[in-house]
């Protein structure tokens, strides 16, 4: 897991593998949760996520300037399958 600020928000977010990715955006009251799969296991539990594909992780993971490793891990999962 790893945190970031970014636009002034919070970014924590976690690439497992292709099927265990979340992303976590707070900001003042607000959380968003984004998941890449309906059984991935967060840190945040009570947020309902937000379900996307691969490549909407990936457009997330860029925007907020997260670590290059990560998005290339991400990325190569995409590829192979």
């Amino acid at each position: 897991m790893k945190s970031i600020n970014r636009f002034g928000k919070k970014i924590t977010y976690s690439i497992i593998d292709e099927n265990n990715s979340w992303l976590l955006v707070e900001e003042a009251s607000d959380s968003w949760l984004h998941t890449n799969s309906k059984s991935v296991e967060t840190e945040v539990p009570k947020l309902k996520p937000r379900i996307t594909t691969k490549a909407g992780m990936i457009d997330l993971l860029i925007h907020f300037h997260c670590d290059k490793d990560d998005i290339a891990k991400l990325r190569l999962s995409e590829n192979a399958g």
